[in-house]
């Protein structure tokens, strides 16, 4: 085994009853990164479900096209917050502060 061995592996999670083994990479981290700089919303989403479809797909290639999407259209948050999480690059609790802090505001309108 290399000396960086236990970094190998794939992102494990559950979104709505669905258990997840995500192979994900460093061009997958670059692909989310993209996705998250752009400054128009629509594209951004566009480009976030883009990425994270490809993620499902890359890691269960035999699922269908179809059924994919109708699962991101449903699920597309928690998935990408998993997915964050998962890949060390957020918290349960900084997400938890997030979503307290967009509800309040919510509520302030």
């Amino acid at each position: 085994m290399g000396k960086f061995s236990k970094y190998v592996g794939k992102l494990k999670f559950s979104v709505s009853g669905t258990d997840f083994e995500i192979d994900f990479k460093v061009k997958d981290r670059i692909a989310l990164a993209e996705a998250y700089d752009n400054r128009d919303q629509a594209a951004r989403y566009s480009k976030l479900i883009l990425v994270c479809h490809n993620l499902i797909k890359n890691s269960y290639p035999e699922e269908n096209d179809e059924e994919i999407d109708s699962f991101l259209v449903r699920n597309i948050e928690q998935f990408l917050v998993e997915i964050l999480i998962s890949a060390g690059l957020t918290t349960k609790e900084e997400q938890e502060k997030l979503r307290n802090e967009v509800i309040k505001k919510n509520q302030d309108l």
